[in-house]
Order: C-alpha cells, then sequence, then structure tokens
C-alpha cells in the first residue's frame, strides 16, 4: 500500500492566516521573524468561541477582518501598510464589474496585493496582485502546487458559487481586502 504524506494545509482551515502572511510578504514584509509574528497574532486575534473549530472549518470574513487589525496595531513594522475593504458595502453587481472595479484598483501605484474569498473549488482565501499581462492576474494560493501562478480572468467567477457554470474557480465579489502602500483614505475605493 501506497502512502501520501499530508501537507500542510490538507487537513486544517489555516488558509486564512497564511493568506495574511503571504499578503504582507508581497508588501515587502518577507524576513522569517516577521512572517512568524504575523502568522503567530493572526491566530492569537482568533476569538476562543472559535478555536478549535477554525482549524478544520476554516476563518470567516469577520476572523479575518479581526485578524488584521490585531497585525496592524501590535505589529509596528506593517504601520506603512494600509488594509482596506473596498467592495464591503457595494460589491460590484457581475463579474465584468468585478473585474472593471478591480482593474482601476490596481491602477493606483499604492496597490500592492489582495485578499480574495473563494468558493470553487472550496471556501479559502488567496492572495492575488496585478499581472503584468492584460487579462490576467497572479494568485498565490498556500493550498497548491506552485503556490504562485497567472490565470486569465476570464476563467474565474465572480459572485454566487451556485451561478459559476463551468469556471474552475470562483470569488466571492464583497470579500475583497486590498493591501496598499501607505493611506488610501480619500481615493475611489468604493
Amino acid at each position: 500500500m501506497t502512502v501520501t504524506p499530508k501537507a500542510q494545509g490538507d487537513l486544517d482551515g489555516l488558509c486564512g492566516p497564511y493568506a495574511i502572511v503571504n499578503a504582507y510578504q508581497f508588501c515587502g514584509k518577507r524576513n522569517k521573524r516577521i512572517c512568524e509574528q504575523i502568522f503567530q497574532t493572526s491566530c492569537s486575534a482568533m476569538s476562543l468561541r472559535r478555536w478549535p473549530k477554525a482549524l478544520w472549518d476554516g476563518t470567516e470574513i469577520g476572523d479575518m477582518r479581526r485578524m488584521l487589525r490585531k497585525c496592524q496595531s501590535e505589529i509596528s513594522e506593517l504601520a506603512n501598510i494600509s488594509v482596506s475593504y473596498p467592495f464591503q458595502r457595494n460589491a460590484p453587481g457581475d463579474t465584468d464589474s468585478y473585474w472593471d472595479e478591480l482593474d482601476k484598483i490596481w491602477r493606483n501605484p499604492k496597490a500592492i496585493c489582495a485578499i480574495v474569498g473563494v468558493t470553487k473549488p472550496g471556501w479559502h482565501w488567496s492572495v492575488i496582485k496585478a499581472s503584468t499581462t492584460s487579462g490576467r492576474i497572479v494568485i498565490t494560493d498556500s493550498d497548491t502546487k506552485p503556490a504562485s501562478r497567472t490565470i486569465n480572468k476570464s476563467k474565474i467567477f465572480a459572485g454566487d458559487f451556485r451561478n459559476s457554470a463551468n469556471k474552475p474557480r470562483s470569488f466571492v465579489r464583497s470579500q475583497l481586502i486590498l493591501f496598499s502602500k501607505e493611506s488610501t483614505q480619500g481615493s475611489n475605493y468604493r
């Protein structure tokens, strides 16, 4: 009998803290000490009533907000990074509008990357950033090999996963967590 060893992430739902660490790495916070501090701070921010269930069920948007708030307030090296939720109150109405709005965000030179809620193939958090190739985005995911890849936006549905038809991946339109240099206050972000 052949045994396939389990990798980190196969049995746990900690994609949220991993996505947070990966997003901050795109923001230049790459050394081992800061990555460990971000991961530990993120995990410690979870409410006690969510533990240990969050280990196998994963993190929700409220957990992500709580983790990011704690990281931003407790880790001084993150002070030059702004975290915002541009689609939280007024998500784009369809997939095309989602990509149009996201393209506007990427045109701002302060925008670095974003964490997105993924519903297909399963509930998950991934990091995305603009690609140098038109019509594509870079997805970095703690749960796949290779960890980073460039994908055509046309292959990604943004909205209710039940309507995603044959798209292999589906993003939740309201769950976009934007990481920017300095502050995005007063910008055109929604």
